[in-house]
């Protein structure tokens, strides 16, 4: 078991704060992360998310991992517990423009941004192993404003992609990623793969097997963007792309040729009313990433292809006649090769699982409705489903392999402030093996069942 109690007592302070007002900017991410106004100096921010998460789940019962739970049911970073009172996400940073010293005629039109995580999650554990840092870099950038329509950003910041990961902190509105954003987006490395399908295929290795990550890349990378936004009439429309190293934020040794690409493209129609995160509009978005993976302890150093790419559209506003400001969102998205399965047998302890070959695909589902029934409050409701291996290159893995999860997030959010804000999310989630009779695959996945998590968002 995990000893939480100086979380509980840290969390319990937490819960007691001031009421502030947020700045306001305009609601486009790629622009929002990568500039500033140019009459900010410097913005020091912190943000907090004490959470209490319960997955109701029960233990696999047949076969070699009787009484074991699913990783899947656990709450991360330990993967042991099925309950934890803990630090979702605790971060500090300053952004802003260069001033004093630093300032000068080449300067003037340069911005930076650093962020540092100190909570316990993914950026700061590994992958089913235990605390490696206590404190994770998680933005370090200084971005270039020199060229009229092709703005320049380097170091360590979000990559373009799928809005539920790109956007700022203050406007998610739930708590828990999707499945394939959280399992094909949040990339974990490993330096050998397991080969051993769950359906029984081919039982090989590429390299040494292993049951640890040995980096994270949290939806960030190290490398160069250019991008800009551009204005005409009620539209805003704006473009990136990025070169990156393709690698965990902590990895300095992996080998990466050619190098990760990033795509984004979007067009964002203002609409009246709102401001800030909260802007009134409707934007449509499209995103890919394209990258090499290679084992390091693969004696081969054979190359797999990663390509991940999606469609969207997000809007909020008065919408469907209805004067109440609400939120719709759809999605659709894809993984093609390094498609991560999760550990063998799905548990703890079993060799990480990732269907590299060519041919191994998932694609994703998703769409999302908040309605404000009243000024502060917000009911929520998503529905995602991610089919897993739903194409296999059917030599390895094959169409046993298919899992589909489908879950259904029924949330509602008191907003405090602007800036502080409180949510409940009750989660069902259904794990299928569609192709699959075993029973002891059928045991497994009949394993997974609903959670719940209820999360404050502080942030100063």
């Amino acid at each position: 078991m995990i000893k939480k109690s100086h979380f509980e007592v840290s969390i319990l302070l937490f819960f007691i704060v001031f009421l502030f007002s947020l700045p306001v900017n305009a609601v486009n991410w790629l622009m929002l992360q990568g500039t500033e106004p140019e009459k900010v100096t410097h913005r020091a921010f912190v943000f907090v998310q004490p959470s209490y998460t319960r997955d109701l789940s029960g233990e696999i019962t047949a076969g070699p991992n009787a009484g074991k739970p699913v990783v899947g049911t656990t709450v991360a970073p330990w993967f042991d517990d099925d309950s934890a009172l803990h630090f979702r996400r605790a971060r500090a940073g300053v952004r802003g423009n260069f001033t004093g010293m630093a300032r000068n005629e080449f300067t003037s039109k340069m911005n930076y941004f650093l962020l540092a995580e100190f909570a316990p999650n993914l950026l700061t554990y590994d992958f089913l192993g235990s605390r490696q840092r206590v404190l994770a870099a998680d933005h370090i950038s200084v971005t270039s404003n020199h060229i009229n329509g092709a703005r320049l950003r380097f170091g360590l910041f979000k990559t373009p992609g799928l809005e539920e990961t790109y956007q700022g902190i203050v406007a998610q509105d739930y708590i828990e990623f999707t499945d394939f954003a959280a399992r094909e987006v949040l990339e974990r490395f490993t330096t050998g793969n397991t080969r051993t399908s769950p359906s029984g295929g081919t039982n090989s290795s590429i390299g040494t097997p292993v049951t640890e990550s040995n980096g994270f890349n949290g939806a960030r990378d190290w490398g160069i963007q250019v991008f800009d936004s551009f204005k005409q009439q009620e539209w805003d429309f704006s473009y990136a792309f990025m070169l990156g190293r393709g690698a965990g934020i902590y990895e300095s040794d992996r080998p990466q040729d050619p190098l990760e690409q990033y795509y984004y493209l979007s067009a964002e129609q203002n609409l009246e009313g709102g401001k800030g995160p909260w802007k009134h509009g409707m934007k449509y978005y499209a995103w890919l990433q394209k990258g090499v993976r290679v084992f390091e302890t693969d004696p081969l150093q054979q190359e797999f292809d990663r390509l991940r790419y999606g469609i969207g559209l997000r809007s909020q506003g008065p919408l469907f006649g209805m004067k109440a400001r609400q939120r719709f969102d759809v999605g659709y998205m894809v993984a093609d090769g390094m498609v991560f399965v999760g550990p063998a047998g799905g548990v703890k302890g079993g060799n990480i699982m990732i269907a590299a070959e060519d041919g191994n695909r998932s694609q994703a589902f998703s769409v999302d409705y908040g309605h404000f029934v009243a000024p502060k409050w917000e009911l929520m409701l998503r529905w995602d489903k991610h089919e897993l291996l739903h194409e296999t290159d059917d030599v390895v893995w094959t169409e046993g392999d298919a899992r589909n999860i489908t879950t259904m997030t029924y949330g509602i959010q008191h907003h405090f402030t602007k800036k502080l804000k409180l949510a409940f999310n009750f989660i069902d989630k259904k794990v299928t093996a569609p192709n699959e009779p075993n029973p002891v695959v059928q045991n497994v996945v009949g394993s997974v069942g609903n959670r719940y998590s209820l999360q404050l968002t502080w942030i100063h």
